[in-house]
């Protein structure tokens, strides 16, 4: 059957129309596709998506291999106090650092007067200690000493730690050769609070009551 002139003419058009339409979207969606299947590179420098090579790359330029960085053979255990009261004979002798604050006195050391104790307190923990052995020059920036009523200097220290230092009877200690002020110490005095004397008087008036009551009874048996 023979579709009229008008007719076919309409149709020609409507098919002509929907493959321009068609070619226009291809046209459109290809740039965007090859943007996402090609390699980015992101700020710092790394390759992000489209390939194994880009997902082994790192994101992170801190996290890159510096070929010209010197060897070091040192190392640091950055630990605590608390730590160090349940070490082990792994951290005998290693150089460790910790933070706490200093309590009680600077005790002159016998063996060398140019060196003194001091008793790091933890501050996680206030049973757990360590006497560090340190220069006196190393304690100057120490204003505060931990007491009643007193926030010692907070001290980060470094040095060698003996589980049972042969030097100093079997002590466990701390030789440090670097002290620095993390805080300040600060003056922390009880403050005064009338709230506080509310239980010791009621007391009193409770035993002045009591006292009174007694003295009644003994009154009226007379």
């Amino acid at each position: 059957m023979r579709l009229p002139e008008g007719k076919r003419k309409a149709a020609l058009l409507a098919v002509t129309l929907a493959t321009a339409l068609l070619a226009v979207c291809v046209v459109a969606a290809v740039p965007q596709l090859a943007q996402r299947s090609a390699p980015q590179a992101d700020p710092a420098g790394t390759v992000k998506a489209g390939s194994s090579a880009a997902e082994a790359a790192p994101s992170d330029r801190d996290n890159l291999v510096n070929p010209q960085q010197t060897p070091d053979s040192s190392f640091l255990y950055d630990t605590s106090i608390a730590n160090l009261g349940t070490a082990d004979s792994y951290m005998d002798g290693q150089t460790v650092q910790v933070i706490g604050e200093v309590v009680g006195d600077r005790l002159r050391a016998e063996d060398d007067p140019d060196f003194c104790w001091l008793l790091l307190q933890s501050t996680q923990s206030p049973n757990d200690s360590v006497f560090v052995y340190l220069s006196r020059t190393l304690t100057q920036s120490v204003e505060v000493y931990g007491a009643y009523g007193k926030r010692g200097t907070m001290l980060q220290v470094r040095g060698v730690f003996n589980l049972a230092c042969p030097v100093h009877d079997g002590l466990t200690d701390l030789h440090a050769d670097h002290a620095a002020v993390v805080a300040k110490g600060s003056e922390e005095p009880d403050p005064f609070d009338p709230v506080d004397f509310v239980p010791g008087l009621a007391l009193m008036l409770v035993a002045a009551g009591l006292a009174f009551a007694f003295w009644r009874l003994r009154e009226s048996d007379r």
